[in-house]
């Protein structure tokens, strides 16, 4: 299963999300019910252009769903599931890039995976909408959290990750790929293909997101929703990085790119191409890109009333909260401001709920004090809305009110008010009453630290895990998957095969005369060359073909889904490849050859081994035939027969 590779994904309910859509869904999360079209739709509007709350909601939809239906691909279709209730349930832990720092991946550029992944979105639903063979809100889908493996892995190692974006190679997705199974002992697409199994997705979806990240040829084994997702996925990504990021002059060439990709990839004609085009364009011109605030010291996150406290070094200002004072009678507001800062508490301040509520999702907060009655949102409704979301939940909120009835008391504390105090009020009852939730705070500050360790604790010992596997699976010398590694791989296809009647085929490499490579020029010479064909094998081979070295100067490559005329194909391509690698080193120049044996899984096999035994008596047949050649087995006639 992908969902094995990557532990982490118990942390994965964390992904960030922009302020901008944090902000709307709170707004939306105070209404009661969403049973009408124009409420669902706005729900809609506000979830689908974020990846991490899309795969949230859509995840808790499919738990809820029949097995026997198909999984929920959009998230209208998910929220019509899930109600008013699951839905705040599924968004409730919605997790935001404060301006602390804290929680960022330095080297990620969180905007422009956001926009991207947007424009992404649109362009496979347009593009989609075209060809009429994928819904297109499904392609929506699709396009939104094709990438969400690079935000997972910023999320879960922010500062592993950080320092591999800014090494050389860092830019490139491929290099960036390669850099990853480096260092995480896992890739983005990988991570990508796992969260989406995770959410519930279908199986062309997380196969689609693996391969259209990946510069090698696709296997004509594929089957054909999966190959047009890919086209599709590779066309949305040249359209959607050429609309946000390609500048006035390079957009025109860019556009004209990503039409003839269009055609090439999915048989769009020009003129339909370059419609498409001035679509997305359009639509993305209409649609507000979201935003995370900029990284920045906390005290520059709160603003001109941050650097007044900011600037006062004693130990009772250092051990102040971080306060958003929140009242629009400007009198009251200062003289709030003032007592909490000599007290000696950062403080933010903010003229109504709307504003407050803005600047309590944008900083990194401790606590609220804020009036009762206000205009746009009262002091009540602002605490309702941020207890919607994890971060808001988390905030300790006092309630400044006139009204000291019974039923208005109770009222504020079934709002999820923490404390009251009335106005005017007593300076010396406010700050106490802060204090006390002061130690509350401080209490929940060590729990979280502990839960930080622990969190860390994991995510180290999962990656340990993930590079003791691979080094227990990997060849030392080629980097390729070993004999135990191909093995574990070959019993999983074989059994699928077998159960699904589909054709499985073993290609068996022998390096031609490589005895003569290491007694003339050394074994260094012959690491060389072993090395340096595996680079070969593992460049060329397609998609979903499992290149490994079994031993010595053999290789196999395993092709599940091929038959063995297929195989023949991307046999006599490795072949020719090899043949054409110049090999160069202190003493040697040079190029070797292989001979290559083709067997294919019949029903007369009793096992792996017969499998494995066809093809090494088809390479015995090559390399009887005169070596540098391809043959096939056919086991059930008795001979091998030339490709």
């Amino acid at each position: 299963m992908i969902k094995d590779a990557f532990e982490e994904r118990i942390l994965m309910g964390r992904l960030p999300s922009s302020q901008p859509v944090a902000r709307r869904l709170v707004e939306l999360a105070r209404r009661d019910d969403i049973r009408d079209s124009s409420s669902i739709s706005e729900f809609v509007a506000a979830i689908q252009v974020d990846p991490a709350l899309t795969g949230r909601v859509l995840e808790r939809a499919n738990l809820l769903r029949e097995a026997s239906t198909a999984p929920l691909e959009t998230v209208a279709a998910a929220i019509v599931r899930l109600g008013h209730r699951e839905l705040m349930i599924a968004v409730r832990d919605l997790s935001l890039i404060t301006t602390d720092g804290s929680q960022r991946c330095a080297g990620f550029d969180y905007e422009g995976f956001w926009a991207i992944s947007l424009a992404r979105a649109i362009a496979a639903e347009r593009i989609a909408h075209s060809t009429g063979r994928c819904p297109p809100e499904s392609a929506y889908t699709l396009g939104l959290l094709s990438d969400i493996g690079r935000l997972a892995l910023a999320s879960v190692y922010p500062e592993e990750y950080s320092a591999l974006l800014a090494s050389e190679g860092g830019r490139d997705p491929v290099a960036l790929a390669r850099l990853e199974r480096e260092r995480l002992a896992i890739d983005h697409g990988t991570v990508t293909a796992c969260l989406l199994e995770h959410w519930g997705l279908r199986k062309s979806f997380l196969r689609a997101s693996r391969l259209f990240q990946d510069e090698r040829p696709v296997g004509e084994t594929e089957d054909a929703e999966t190959l047009h997702l890919v086209n599709l996925l590779k066309c949305a990504r040249l359209l959607a990085e050429e609309c946000v990021e390609g500048g006035a002059t390079s957009r025109v060439a860019g556009l004209r790119r990503a039409t003839s990709m269009m055609q090439s990839h999915l048989g769009i004609s020009d003129d339909d191409g370059r419609q498409i085009c001035a679509d997305v364009a359009r639509r993305l011109q209409s649609v507000a890109r979201p935003e995370v605030a900029p990284a920045a010291p906390r005290s520059e996150s709160l603003g001109e009333d941050a650097s007044e406290s900011g600037s006062d070094a004693s130990p009772r200002a250092r051990r102040g909260l971080r306060i958003l004072a929140v009242d629009d009678d400007p009198t009251s507001l200062f003289l709030l401001k003032r007592v909490l800062r000599e007290e000696g508490h950062e403080v933010l301040c903010a003229s109504d709920g709307a504003e407050a509520l803005r600047l309590a999702l944008e900083n990194d907060l401790q606590a609220v004090v804020a009036d009762w009655m206000m205009p746009r949102m009262d002091g009540l409704e602002l605490c309702q809305a941020l207890r919607c979301i994890q971060s808001g939940r988390e905030l300790f909120f006092l309630l400044l009110t006139g009204r000291d009835t019974e039923d208005q008391i109770v009222a504020a504390y079934d709002a999820g008010v923490d404390e009251y105090v009335t106005k005017p009020f007593n300076s010396r009852i406010l700050l106490a009453r802060l204090r006390a939730g002061q130690r509350i705070i401080e209490l929940k500050k060590e729990v979280d630290g502990e839960r930080l360790v622990v969190a860390q604790q994991i995510r180290e010992l999962s990656l340990l895990n993930r590079r003791l596997k691979s080094a227990s699976l990997t060849d030392p010398l080629t980097g390729l998957p070993n004999r135990r590694s191909i093995w574990e791989r070959l019993t999983e296809e074989w059994q699928s095969s077998a159960t699904v009647d589909a054709p499985l085929t073993a290609m068996m490499i022998d390096i031609d005369g490589f005895k003569k490579v290491n007694d003339l020029h050394g074994h260094e010479i012959g690491d060389l060359v072993l090395k340096q064909v595996a680079e070969v094998l593992r460049a060329h081979a397609r998609h979903g073909e499992d290149v490994a070295r079994l031993g010595g100067e053999e290789f196999l490559v395993l092709c599940p889904n091929t038959t063995a005329a297929q195989a023949a194909v991307g046999a006599e391509r490795l072949r020719a490849a090899v043949e054409a690698h110049v090999v160069k080193a202190p003493g040697f120049t040079g190029s070797v050859t292989v001979s290559l044996g083709v067997a294919e899984r019949t029903e007369d096999m009793q096992g792996i081994d017969a499998l494995l035994k066809a093809a090494d008596d088809a390479v015995y047949a090559a390399k009887s035939a005169g070596r540098n050649q391809v043959k096939l087995s056919d086991r059930r006639r008795g001979k091998a027969l030339s490709a």
